[in-house]
């Protein structure tokens, strides 16, 4: 099943944002290409609980934020492919969507799935092979993180194999009950693990190693 949500074709709108997608859940996917006779390539994949809140978060990055090139981080997807850009910690969408719109001449969001399933999420991503889709340490890769003092092993314990995902209130839980912090000190260490590359955003609140 697919179902073509938004299209945009040289700077102009083909498909404009569909509203009936606010407040679905399921899997979506983000295609682009440079020329119009070419093929559609997946650019990234996702999975949220409202899929058209968060293209539209996507498109406000795509359009809006200027591109960059002082980032002092090299991306790399889910394959340990170079994707051709760096960003700063922290700012990864922020520099990602800029730098596909510099690249991509035709954009289109589709949904992919109704089910809000990450094992299914990451088996398209694999299939489509997602040439900018990241979630954890990328195929093959084992990272392991040199984890210093009693709050960094805390939340190192929480992603063994790097794979693991969780909401921000699951995180902010379970430093409660592990460190005994409330939810600014909790709020405060996922920061600061996000800053130092441990940790990784994914949006919707959701979090990765």
């Amino acid at each position: 099943m697919i179902d073509l949500i938004y299209e945009e074709i040289n700077d102009k709108i083909i498909v404009p944002f569909k509203t009936q997608y606010l407040d679905t859940t399921g899997i979506w996917g983000m295609y682009g290409k440079v020329e119009e006779n070419e093929e559609y390539q997946c650019l990234n994949v996702g999975v949220s609980t409202d899929v058209g809140r968060e293209i539209i978060t996507d498109l406000g990055k795509l359009h809006y934020i200027a591109y960059r090139d002082d980032g002092s981080e090299r991306y790399y997807n889910q394959f340990n492919e170079d994707c051709g850009f760096s960003y700063n910690p922290g700012q990864i969408h922020e520099y990602l969507y800029p730098f596909l719109k510099e690249q991509y001449n035709c954009i289109k969001f589709v949904l992919l799935d109704k089910r809000y399933d990450r094992k299914v999420e990451k088996e398209i991503a694999q299939k489509e092979h997602a040439l900018f889709w990241k979630n954890g340490s990328p195929f093959g890769v084992t990272k392991k993180p040199n984890w210093k003092g009693r709050e960094l092993s805390t939340i190192g314990s929480y992603f063994p194999d790097g794979g693991e995902s969780y909401s921000l209130s699951d995180l902010l839980n379970m430093i409660e009950n592990d460190l005994g912090y409330n939810e600014t000190e909790g709020k405060k260490l996922i920061s600061k693990c996000e800053s130092l590359g441990i940790i990784y955003y994914m949006g919707e609140n959701i979090y990765t190693r």
